[in-house]
């Protein structure tokens, strides 16, 4: 499942991947290689059925552990970026399903959700139910449920990032373009599973040293995707990059890059049924 929804993505990456930093020498992958490697080393499947989980309901975003003015540049930006890709964000008073929550203590933080609400854990087919232990800089939990989308072939939709410098603290502008000249197919059938809560938790000693902004698009990347590592350098450049270590031929994210919003826009293109 996870190649054939790969496919899905490739054409939206690929329209990112034209302005990556990369070194290329001859020997080099094509661009398309490297589209395909990207979502094929990014995209978590869930143990049930190898799926690819989204939102398909409104995200309710609760920050804690900052003050109330920091709080509020997080949930802004989530929401901004959630936004710019089809997801309605709640009003105020509704009950969160988007948890992010900043401690100098994670373990400890993490213990309180083993002990109190362990469903903020995950379901029982996710990965991240076993995980009892808080040993990245920013990790996230993800409790999904399953839904069916219909598919949007590669050869219907073709998603652009308008403008290549996307900036901290604003959301990507992303537009959806279908290729001149194509026929639009009958569009296949793709299961996927839906996120019913994502909780994240940001260690503030070990990400002391960055931004605001660049915290913020990172957790805003977990909150609408679900990686599959965050300790290595992904293909294409990405904000969650940023813990890798050094990653060859580029420098360290600054924010969301247009391989992120390419890929989340794609991630949001098809249309439940």
């Amino acid at each position: 499942m996870l190649n054939r929804f790969a496919s899905l993505l490739i054409a939206s990456v690929l329209g990112a991947a034209a302005s990556a930093a990369l070194a290329e020498p001859a020997s080099a992958p094509t661009d398309a290689a490297q589209a395909m490697g990207f979502v094929q080393s990014y995209a978590a499947a869930t143990r049930e059925r190898h799926m690819i989980a989204r939102w398909g309901d409104a995200i309710c975003v609760e920050v804690s552990g900052l003050a109330s003015d920091q709080a509020a540049v997080v949930k802004a930006r989530v929401e901004a970026v959630a936004g710019a890709v089809g997801v309605d964000a709640q009003p105020a008073g509704c009950r969160p399903n988007v948890d992010i929550r900043f401690s100098i203590k994670p373990q400890r933080t993490l213990d309180d959700v083993i002990v109190h609400r362990s469903w903020l854990l995950g379901d029982a087919t996710s990965d991240t139910k076993t995980v009892l232990s808080a040993t990245l800089p920013i990790q996230a939990w993800y409790e999904t449920n399953g839904v069916e989308f219909a598919a949007i072939g590669t050869e219907m939709l073709k998603v652009l990032v308008r403008d290549q410098e996307l900036v901290p603290g604003q959301p990507p502008q992303l537009q959806s373009v279908p290729p001149v000249g194509m026929t639009t197919p009958p569009a296949p059938r793709l299961q996927a599973r839906q996120f019913l809560n994502v909780m994240v938790i940001v260690d503030l000693r070990r990400t002391k040293d960055k931004s605001l902004g660049l915290i913020s698009d990172y957790v805003a990347m977990l909150a609408l995707s679900q990686p599959r590592s965050l300790e290595r350098c992904n293909v294409l450049p990405s904000v969650t990059d940023l813990f890798a270590g050094a990653c060859p031929g580029r420098g360290a994210p600054t924010g969301l890059t247009p391989t992120d919003g390419a890929y989340l826009a794609a991630l949001y293109a098809a249309d439940p049924v």
